[in-house]
């Protein structure tokens, strides 16, 4: 920020020095009544863009093109007499955004499963085969580090029977990752009192229980890259048709047991296979 008088310019310089992609832009902007200039350094200065309030720069064309640097010139163009005024303007640039400072992690992993049900009491039995839609979250708060070349998100959390892991390593330079790892395990057994009320014999005492079994893991998945959303302020992970880096079994049962074995009953629920379509998204956002 800066006190401009009437009919002034003062002039900034940008050193192109770090290693752009094709999709990266410098976005100048001037806060206040005034217009910016841009002009591309090799040697000597050539013009730009300009004059705007606005000026959008892509500054990896102009790397391969030679040009080591920019000038931008914020102008004053009032030009009413008698020219002693002065106008406070700023000149505003996009802020580099860095993916460290991103440690929540929000994690889906989408597909179709076909499960065998079955039902079984003294007096019924029935077997099915169904089709789901499955989805796996993982979710917490997770640790970046960095070397030289490479930026490294961990992330484990183990509660309620669930024990989750997630590891991924993106190329520094391109955010490409290089390797991912995730995986995901669940046991849950529990028994309860249940009451079952017996027009002859009153309320029956018995037992509910309940046990539930999952695991999933994913890893080498090719192709994966992270993605920054301005509009979100997240970077993002996603990728279709996962099914063949996916390892996936699941078992549940629910088992009513009574003194009276009239009342007891066992739903058993068996995964038979995994399917298309299936995703993977992952999301990386600030806690």
């Amino acid at each position: 920020k800066n006190s401009y008088p009437d009919l002034s310019a003062k002039i900034y310089m940008f050193i192109l020095r770090a290693d752009f992609e094709d999709d990266d832009t410098l976005d100048f902007s001037v806060e206040g009544d005034g217009k910016i200039m841009v002009f591309k350094i090799k040697g000597g200065r050539e013009f730009l863009s300009g004059p705007d309030t606005e000026i959008s720069i892509k500054p990896k064309e102009l790397k391969d093109k030679g040009y080591n640097g920019l000038y931008v010139v914020v102008i004053n163009d009032h030009c009413s007499p008698p020219y002693t005024k002065e106008a406070k303007m700023t000149l505003k640039m996009n802020e580099a955004v860095n993916i460290m400072d991103y440690n929540q992690v929000y994690v889906d992993v989408e597909f179709d499963e076909t499960i065998k049900y079955s039902y079984i009491s003294s007096s019924y039995k029935e077997t099915q085969i169904q089709k789901y839609a499955e989805t796996l979250n993982v979710n917490g708060l997770g640790k970046w580090e960095e070397d030289d070349s490479s930026y490294v998100f961990s992330f484990y959390q183990k509660k309620n029977g669930e024990e989750e892991k997630l590891r991924i390593v993106l190329d520094k330079k391109t955010l490409n990752c290089k390797e991912i790892e995730l995986s995901y395990n669940l046991y849950c057994k529990r028994k309860e009192e249940a009451i079952i009320q017996d027009p002859i014999h009153g309320d029956i005492h018995g037992s509910e229980i309940t046990e539930e079994k999952k695991s999933c893991s994913l890893s080498g998945i090719p192709n994966l890259k992270a993605e920054w959303d301005s509009n979100r302020n997240l970077f993002k992970i996603h990728k279709e048709s996962i099914i063949n880096h996916l390892s996936y079994s699941s078992y549940s049962k629910h088992e009513f047991s009574f003194p009276n074995q009239d009342y007891n009953s066992l739903q058993t629920y068996e995964l038979l296979s995994i399917s298309e379509p299936s995703s993977l998204t992952i999301i990386f956002t600030t806690p």
